[in-house]
């Protein structure tokens, strides 16, 4: 089993949930052949996303929003919601939306637009 990431070798990402900034938020990259997983340190509040990398272009996989700025909420391909990624000069960006809902709606599932970058 593997231990938790070094502090030292943490990135960090910036994260918008319809049009809002959250705080800049600690992370750790983990490539396994051609997929990306971007995990929060710690895990909640946070987020987890997956990224292919793999026929020289990004697509996300998944991301998955635990309680980051007031928003839980789930992307996956052909599953539920929309998204798209790149990665230019180191960074990853992953865009669209997720459906969830927030702390102030916790009963009522939303589409909400959120973007991600960070330089893994």
């Amino acid at each position: 089993m593997r231990g938790p990431p070094s502090l030292l070798g943490t990135h960090t990402a910036q994260v918008t949930i319809e049009g809002v900034g959250t705080q800049t938020v600690p992370m750790h990259c983990d490539q396994v052949q051609w997929r990306w997983t971007i995990e929060t340190l710690p895990r909640s509040p946070g987020f987890t996303a997956m990224v292919n990398t793999a026929d020289a272009t990004a697509s996300a996989g998944l991301v998955y929003f635990r309680d980051l700025g007031g928003f839980s909420g789930t992307f996956g391909r052909d599953i539920i919601g929309d998204a798209q990624a790149r990665f230019d000069d180191g960074t990853f960006v992953i865009s669209g939306t997720a459906v969830g809902s927030t702390e102030d709606q916790p009963t009522e599932e939303t589409p909400h637009a959120f973007t991600i970058e960070t330089n893994c």
